[in-house]
């Protein structure tokens, strides 16, 4: 978990040291893409903010994320890192009042300091007709929609969501910009109901773990993932869902509070029973002597 905050922590430092994107966004839309940033400093800012609660310098890492999360200005990443913090406010009983208000007064300070540019984004998003914007997405979902029930029990298969769609103007889709729809062109009904039943393993999972920190934090992320999928798929084609790599319990350390199940030492090996050789003189009845 250190090593993937740290890890988003230097893709942060990358990104803000690229030229700005001309529609004013962190990135490059190549080689490193604002909503693949916003993806990895969110969920790295979750992580960065469990970490916090035993070493409070992780604070500073966890602001530095949310900073550049907001600077990428990937809007479902943070509509869904906004709800999975709401979540993580509400449902964390250890968390102090003095620490949610300096939580508040951090996000507070982050969205004063980039309200000039946020301003001006959302102006130009406003009056722009790209296929990239919301209002542009109804049109990637229905043609989406449409060629995908061409096959609808095992989809078109993997990565030709690029080739079977067509331009929309000038703008080439790399995907259908909705999870389930991703996976039903993808897959067809076969991948959505894999994706649903993953989903609700790792809600279980989540469900039946004892309490502790791990859960919590798992619960995040996993809150981080249904609600960024609704409009966004993940970065790839394959069946697993938009960041629900991290929801499962089992893909962490366990906590300090729940006891780690041993396993049982290997029984020693087994003596075979010393067999002391009977001599023949021992056999031998005694002689009787007969006068």
């Amino acid at each position: 978990m250190k090593g993937y905050v740290w890890g988003a922590c230097i893709v942060a430092i990358i990104a803000w040291l690229l030229p700005v994107m001309p529609d004013l966004r962190l990135g490059d839309e190549e080689y490193l893409h604002p909503n693949a940033i916003g993806f990895a400093t969110a969920t790295a800012t979750l992580m960065a903010m469990h970490l916090a609660h035993k070493n409070k310098a992780w604070r500073w890492p966890a602001f530095w994320l949310a900073l550049t999360l907001i600077r990428t200005i990937s809007k479902t990443s943070i509509i869904a890192f906004f709800v999975a913090m709401l979540f993580y406010l509400f449902k964390d009983r250890a968390l102090t009042r003095a620490t949610r208000i300096k939580i508040a007064v951090a996000g507070a300070v982050i969205l004063v300091s980039l309200s000039g540019l946020l301003i001006a984004y959302f102006n130009a998003y406003a009056e722009s007709t790209n296929p990239e914007t919301l209002t542009g997405r109804t049109i990637i979902w229905a043609t989406s929609g449409e060629i995908a029930l061409e096959k609808p029990i095992f989809g078109h298969g993997f990565y030709s969501f690029h080739y079977a769609v067509p331009l929309f103007g000038v703008f080439q889709a790399a995907h259908a910009h909705n999870e389930l729809l991703q996976q039903f062109f993808t897959l067809g009904i076969v991948g959505v109901v894999l994706v649903v039943g993953l989903y609700w393993v790792f809600f279980q999972q989540i469900r039946r773990a004892p309490k502790s920190s791990i859960k919590t934090l798992a619960a995040e992320l996993l809150v981080f993932a249904l609600v960024r999928a609704s409009p966004t798929p993940s970065a790839t084609t394959s069946p697993t869902p938009s960041g629900s790599w991290p929801c499962s319990p089992s893909s962490w350390p366990p906590s300090p509070s729940t006891p780690s199940p041993s396993l049982p030492s290997p029984m020693p090996p087994r003596r075979r029973p010393r067999v002391t050789r009977l001599t023949q003189k021992s056999h031998t009845p005694p002689r009787t002597k007969f006068t």
